[in-house]
């Protein structure tokens, strides 16, 4: 896998999905427009497993899944508002990302020096993101969300 072939494909994905979010409603009334029937459970049980190994699969070979992947993903299937989508995001990807620091460890793929001051900041990060999100509006979520994903896709390109 060429990994410049691999960074640009990233980005462009992630130029795609940053508007999604933020147009979800939109979406959302276009899609009831359509009258499409009701996913029964099974269904969306089904394209949720299918979603978490596409996602798995993504954060072990690319290092990226919850926020670039299982974030839009949720947030455009099902109904749950932005707070929900990203808390279950996190729930979601803290199994898989213990497993995967585990693998990356036994194969030399962590240089602890770096590793432990990064996660630190990362653990404090996200109590304080997660905290802040009860002053956040749905909305504005959805915009920061979008904007994010743009700027980090046009920096993965290049």
């Amino acid at each position: 896998l060429n990994p410049v072939v691999l960074r640009r494909s990233l980005g462009a994905f992630m130029l795609v999905v940053a508007p999604l979010v933020p147009f979800k409603e939109r979406i959302l009334r276009a899609a009831e427009r359509a009258e499409q029937p009701a996913q029964s459970t099974v269904a969306r049980t089904s394209l949720m497993l299918a979603l978490g190994g596409l996602t798995g699969l993504c954060s072990g070979l690319f290092g990226v899944g919850g926020g670039a992947i299982m974030v839009p993903a949720v947030a455009l299937l099902t109904d749950l508002s932005h707070h929900s989508v990203l808390g279950t995001s996190f729930v979601a990807m803290a199994l898989p990302s213990f497993i995967g620091s585990i693998k990356h460890f036994r194969l030399g793929h962590i240089t602890p020096r770096l590793a432990a001051p990064v996660a630190a900041g990362t653990l404090v990060g996200s109590f304080l993101g997660g905290t802040a999100t009860r002053f956040v509006s749905e909305e504005d979520l959805r915009a920061i969300f979008g904007v994010l994903m743009a700027v980090l896709g046009v920096r993965t390109m290049r």
